[in-house]
């Protein structure tokens, strides 16, 4: 784990004392930690404040084909295969490591978990429970996002208040051997979750329809083709959509444009008139609404805060 924290510190610049990296400066402020827990689970803590933009390819462990990384957290983007999928605001797992990159955003406070569990020992896990052998299955590539319940955000949450401890490693053993297990539980159960009426959702390609979704960079789907890929009807798509995630398909297709509209106006190197056009919004004006209503603040106001 030595390793893990002297790549870091080529970005973060601080102090390594131990198990913790520690920095001040003008990159930012905050602390990463990484133990050993057990011979089966590895753990990385970061809590960070940054003023510089962090991004860099994925670290390669030595051991990196024996542990399955599970990402837990509330303020980053996670690159799969070049693509920025979306704010991590939950947990991802994926054995695609060769495409696995990160950055990080500034001016806001990022709290990530990282979990190694060894492959055998996950894998004997899900033996249980049918609808994650099919989940997880390791003779194909998997990423899978999911939620984090309020249970699974209460241990993660807790992990941050435990500091001076004199029982520090045990006490992030269990609170990480628990989120973990919460983890395992969620994920069984998707195939399980039915609505108001008894109905059963398929939430396996419900969340196929989102990542699809998430995939695009914001270029909206026909509602058409995603349910034929889906292999659902339009209408069961419309309806069990709204259903597992709150929101219809149309309006979550337009957070992720909107979301990628901002990042658009950040980098700064094209007008409000062609992002809008580039992301398939009606008219400028159409956009500029939109954005002002999901964020509380104009286009031009928003780029212009990059631009002084």
């Amino acid at each position: 784990m030595e390793k893990l924290l002297q790549y870091w510190n080529e970005s973060l610049h601080g102090e390594i004392d131990g198990t913790i990296l520690k920095f001040d400066n003008e990159v930012g402020n905050g602390f990463i930690e990484a133990y050993e827990l057990t011979t089966r689970t590895k753990f990385i803590r970061i809590d960070v404040f940054l003023k510089q933009k962090q991004s860099g390819e994925a670290f390669i462990f030595e051991d990196e084909n024996e542990y399955l990384p599970i990402i837990f957290g509330d303020a980053s983007n996670i690159l799969l295969g070049g693509r920025v999928n979306e704010a991590l605001n939950g947990v991802l797992l994926s054995n695609n490591k060769d495409n696995l990159a990160w950055e990080l955003p500034v001016n806001r406070r990022i709290q990530l978990v990282m979990l190694r569990v060894e492959y055998g020992y996950f894998y004997k896990l899900i033996e249980r429970a049918p609808s994650l052998k099919s989940l997880c299955n390791p003779e194909q590539v998997y990423t899978i996002f999911e939620e984090m319940t309020p249970l699974m955000k209460g241990s993660f949450y807790r992990m941050f208040e435990i500091q001076d401890s004199l029982y520090k490693e045990e006490l992030l053993f269990a609170c990480s051997f628990y989120l973990f297990h919460l983890l395992i539980e969620s994920l069984s159960q998707r195939e399980k979750i039915k609505d108001e009426e008894g109905q059963s959702l398929n939430i396996r390609l419900l969340m196929k329809a989102r990542f699809m979704i998430s995939e695009t960079d914001g270029v909206p789907l026909e509602i058409d083709f995603l349910a034929k890929e889906c292999g659902i009807s339009v209408s069961s798509l419309r309806a069990q959509f709204k259903k597992a995630f709150g929101l219809p398909v149309y309006q979550f297709q337009q957070q992720i444009r909107l979301e990628q509209a901002k990042k658009a106006l950040m980098k700064g190197d094209k007008s409000i008139f062609m992002i809008s056009a580039d992301l398939g919004f009606s008219s400028m004006s159409h956009f500029s609404s939109l954005f002002k209503k999901e964020f509380d603040i104009t286009p031009k106001k928003f780029q212009q805060q990059f631009r002084t």
